[in-house]
């Protein structure tokens, strides 16, 4: 068989592996993959840069449904896109008149993993919100100033945990080697097919305000617990 035939086979399998909702039809998909990759002796580098040369392996994943994205939730979703060599926009829900989402561009298996951790990191900081709310004992406006300053405080720590890991991930980009060069190939390729099929993307941001606020801090301690990968879907974790 050709080499870009089998290229094209393999890319095909895990395509098919990653979209299966049935776990054995996936399971038996990635392994057809694995051996074929195997046997003809193809690195995942080269799967990885033949989709993104094709146009194959580009897509979109939405997350959320709002009158109006939080500002705090879309500086999660900017800085979950960055870990993932993705990029995320605020649109027009498909199926929810007067609603938007985010989407997420990129890489098939990058925007899938990205959505899925951006929607665990805004559930862990509302399970964590209302723990804390749950300890106090104010109504009203004090309470909605409470809830403010705490998701500030959480949400500070976990763009910081997001740039550490985003950093460490480059900085293994940078390492000598053919894995290292590999990453940075990959990183490099990713950004110019997102560029040429969706177009340049332009981050402004508002940034959080500093707090003093014991819910402030509180929230700071509590976002710095809260893990990034845990419960990840199998094998679709592109850090």
């Amino acid at each position: 068989m050709e080499y870009a035939k089998v290229l094209d086979r393999v890319g095909k399998l895990l395509r098919m592996a990653r979209g299966q909702a049935n776990q054995h039809e996936s399971a038996v998909a990635a392994a057809m993959a694995e051996r074929l990759m195997r046997e003809h002796q193809i690195e995942q580098c080269e799967l990885v840069l033949d989709e993104l040369g094709s146009g194959q392996g580009l897509g979109s994943e939405d997350a959320g449904a709002w009158r109006r994205c939080p500002d705090w939730q879309g500086l999660l979703a900017v800085a979950t896109a960055r870990l993932f060599d993705c990029e995320v926009d605020r649109c027009e829900h498909p199926s929810r008149r007067g609603q938007e989402t985010l989407r997420f561009y990129g890489y098939v298996a990058d925007t899938t993993v990205a959505a899925w951790t951006f929607e665990y990191l805004v559930e862990e900081v509302c399970r964590s919100l209302e723990a804390f709310c749950a300890s106090t004992t104010l109504a009203g406006r004090a309470r909605c100033e409470i809830r403010r300053d705490y998701r500030m405080g959480a949400v500070r720590s976990l763009l910081q945990t997001l740039e550490q890991a985003t950093q460490a991930k480059r900085g293994r980009g940078f390492s000598a080697g053919a894995v290292g060069e590999c990453a940075a190939l990959i990183s490099r390729s990713k950004k110019a097919a997102i560029d040429e099929a969706f177009g340049a993307f332009d981050y402004q941001p508002r940034m959080l305000d500093e707090g003093a606020a014991v819910a402030y801090v509180r929230g700071r301690r509590d976002g710095r617990r809260i893990e990034l990968r845990r419960g990840a879907p199998v094998g679709r974790s592109s850090i």
